[in-house]
């Protein structure tokens, strides 16, 4: 089983990744738990901004367009994380750099 920590992208999202995908990004590790207590891969943070700017400034860290609506918002940058390998909180790198399934309880 992969090791898994967590890191944040240039988006400022945090995610959970195997640890030789993160380094083979140049992603550094988060001083963070990675797994819940169940060893499940902890969901996606995204940063909150109480102003109601976060998409915004994801989305220009992003260097993708900030127009539209919220929802299409989410989605361009949803599509944008799946492009570099992040779904949901969880690698699609495939094969000993994926992160873990689920454990069954």
């Amino acid at each position: 089983m992969p090791n898994l920590v967590r890191v944040k992208l240039p988006t400022g999202v945090e995610v959970t990744v195997g640890e030789v995908f993160a380094q083979s990004h140049n992603l550094k590790p988060l001083d963070k738990p990675a797994t819940d207590p169940h060893g499940r891969a902890l969901p996606t943070k995204y940063p909150v901004d109480l102003r109601g700017k976060e998409l915004d400034a994801a989305l220009d860290r992003a260097g993708l367009s900030t127009s539209g609506s919220a929802q299409e918002k989410r989605e361009r940058l949803s599509t944008h994380e799946a492009s570099v390998g992040v779904v949901g909180g969880e690698s699609t790198i495939t094969g000993s750099d994926s992160p873990a399934s689920p454990k069954e309880d």
